[in-house]
């Protein structure tokens, strides 16, 4: 009896220490894998960085600080949005003053298309869509509008205009504008409604 008794403890003792161990692991194992995906993120966006010659004119650590903002203030995670960032850099007419803008129009964009906290596919289908009309602003202008974005035939006509002298940043800003008036903050706004 007293070694079924014994049997029973160790048996118990065991099994609480697995459960333990089993716990332990899935949380260090997650960290890790948060941290690697960080980390990866990073080397993308270094990757890109470097294989585009710094077209955009920004730095990794300005696009560091630019996704932990959109983190503190919306419903992506850095990580995510660093990944994205590397998609936007590829598009080498998005230079450092509008990409800033670009990347949190997008994240507005992917949360108000999902009605929800977007998933890493919607965020690169509006990143995707967004970089291609700043890119090329009279051909991008068209394709958004087939997705419902907004444009006025004035703004349109602006767009147009700016191209036609070679500013291309002004054109883009038409085309910002316009995304911050239909999806603006709404990022933002999610967040604050699941806190």
């Amino acid at each position: 009896r007293n070694l079924g008794g014994s049997f029973s403890v160790f048996r118990s003792k065991l099994l609480l220490t697995a459960f333990a161990i089993n716990l332990y692991s899935r949380s260090i194992g997650n960290l890790i894998k948060v941290y690697g995906s960080q980390q990866l993120a990073e080397l993308k966006v270094a990757s890109t960085l470097k294989s585009t010659g710094m077209a955009a004119g920004i730095t990794l650590n300005e696009i560091k600080a630019l996704t932990r903002e959109l983190q503190k203030n919306g419903v992506i995670g850095d990580e995510v949005n660093l990944q994205m960032s590397s998609l936007m850099l590829t598009y080498d007419q998005i230079g450092k003053e509008v990409f800033p803008r670009a990347l949190k129009a997008a994240n507005d964009m992917a949360t108000s298309l999902s009605m929800n906290i977007p998933s890493s596919e919607e965020l690169k289908s509006s990143v995707t869509m967004l970089s291609k009309a700043l890119q090329d602003p009279v051909r991008g202008m068209t394709a958004l509008r087939k997705v419902g974005f907004s444009l006025s035939a004035i703004q349109v006509q602006q767009v147009k205009d700016f191209m036609k002298v070679n500013d291309a940043v002004s054109a883009q800003n038409i085309i910002l504008s316009a995304a911050e008036k239909q999806y603006g903050k709404m990022a933002e706004t999610i967040r604050d409604s699941t806190i």
